[in-house]
């Protein structure tokens, strides 16, 4: 029983410690702008805040943004760009009218939105909508999310360590105390011969 139960301990603990080097990467990942950036994807939940100008997504949805280039974007597509609302940056989704420039230097134009936006602010086109997912995403990015679900997981595993580093100590020094009093003993044993 006390295998199962350690090592049912050790696979917690793994679990404990992907699970936390995973949101850890996804908050180091933030760009520039604010948002997760992970390859050529970009992760936005929909929130109460962003949702007028995400369109179609339901409030809790995360959603996941592919780049794009110059070349293969069309006029009369549905693209996400970066704009700026109360000095943050804010994803928008819009329809190009209008696009000049090469895939380095290119201009677009919006259908709601009378201002030219650079090609550096095109976030990309959508790639994958994960329903009731952005509600989670939101709570593992938050400030008490990441201590509660994060920090404090870890600093158990911590402390459980340590109380294992104390009591391996003890068992030794108990051992070791022993084998002296042994040797002190006025009766040897000898060992025994074939």
């Amino acid at each position: 029983m006390k295998k199962v139960l350690k090592i049912l301990v050790g696979f917690l603990e793994l679990v404990i410690i992907i699970y936390a080097v995973f949101v850890i990467m996804i908050m180091l990942s933030y760009n520039k702008y604010g948002y997760t950036e992970i390859g050529d994807n970009t992760y936005v939940s929909v929130v109460d805040e962003n949702k007028s100008e995400l369109g179609k997504f339901e409030v809790g949805d995360l959603i996941s943004i592919k780049k794009t280039t110059y070349d293969k974007t069309n006029i009369g597509d549905s693209l996400f760009y970066y704009a700026t609302a109360d000095n943050q940056y804010i994803i928008v989704q819009d329809t190009v009218v209008e696009k000049e420039g090469s895939n380095r230097e290119a201009v677009y134009k919006f259908e709601h939105n009378s201002n030219i936006i650079p090609g550096e602010r095109i976030v990309g086109v959508l790639d994958k909508t994960y329903d009731n997912k952005g509600k989670l995403y939101e709570v593992l990015t938050s400030t008490v999310g990441f201590l509660l679900l994060v920090i404090l997981p870890v600093l158990v595993i911590f402390i459980y360590q340590v109380y294992k580093f104390i009591l391996l100590i003890k068992e030794d020094k108990v051992l070791t105390e022993e084998e002296e009093r042994q040797s002190k003993s006025p009766i040897k044993l000898k060992p025994r011969q074939k």
